[in-house]
């Protein structure tokens, strides 16, 4: 029986750097590119601030809205338009007005570019918000 490994995961992208949300609005990213590499999983990790406290268990959803011809044309939705697809993970806000990080690991990814969707679900402006993300594969030993 063959044991499988996680590859070492590649430099961190930054496809959201440094943004603020307000409540209720959504974020788009720059594309990544997944045509070339082919990864099956990626890894998200965002950081953001909220200037009061929000309330403990309001999220910002993340989605990835997929191009099927090289980055061309994507799935709907933008920084004014609601995507119509479930998110691919949430991030939970803590309640407190501190610097908040969170990861969400694991998340499959398809063989096309896409572009990251920030969705707000918090009553508050988020700041400082940026998104990283770390894809990976298995490898045979």
């Amino acid at each position: 029986m063959s044991n499988f490994r996680w590859t070492r995961p590649g430099t961190a992208i930054t496809p959201i750097s440094s943004v603020s949300i307000d409540a209720g609005d959504n974020k788009l990213g720059s594309e990544v590119k997944n045509f070339s590499g082919l990864h099956p999983h990626v890894t998200a990790e965002l950081v953001w601030t909220v200037a009061t406290s929000a309330t403990a268990q309001e999220v910002i959803e993340l989605f990835f809205l997929y191009s099927m011809d090289e980055g061309t044309n994507f799935e709907d939705g933008g920084d004014s338009v609601d995507p119509f697809k479930l998110p691919v993970g949430r991030f939970i806000d803590d309640g407190g007005a501190t610097a908040q990080r969170q990861i969400i690991e694991g998340i499959q990814i398809e063989p096309f570019s896409f572009k990251p969707l920030l969705k707000s679900e918090l009553t508050d402006d988020a700041t400082l918000v940026t998104l990283s993300l770390s894809q990976y594969r298995l490898q045979q030993p």
